[in-house]
């Protein structure tokens, strides 16, 4: 189930300090480094001057994403 947190408490579960938004020169995506050595994805169109949440599937950290907040996600799709 995805969740999403606060950067606050990101950084306190990821053990991180600070986090930087980065392009990599080889592909042109944008990603996230944390200064605990852990690398973390971006939402492609990041407004830097809207709020920020990560959002995380369940408690798996290696899936976290650096993304907009958002006031409602609906479904597209159901199965």
């Amino acid at each position: 189930m995805l969740r999403s947190m606060s950067v606050a408490n990101f950084k306190q579960l990821s053990g991180a300090a600070k986090f930087d938004f980065l392009i990599n020169p080889k592909t042109d995506k944008l990603f996230v480094s944390g200064d605990n050595g852990m690398n973390y994805k971006a939402e492609a169109a990041i407004d830097y001057k809207k709020p920020i949440v990560v959002l995380i599937d369940g408690d798996d950290m290696d899936t976290a994403c650096f993304i907009n907040e958002r006031t409602a996600v609906k479904p597209v799709h159901t199965l």
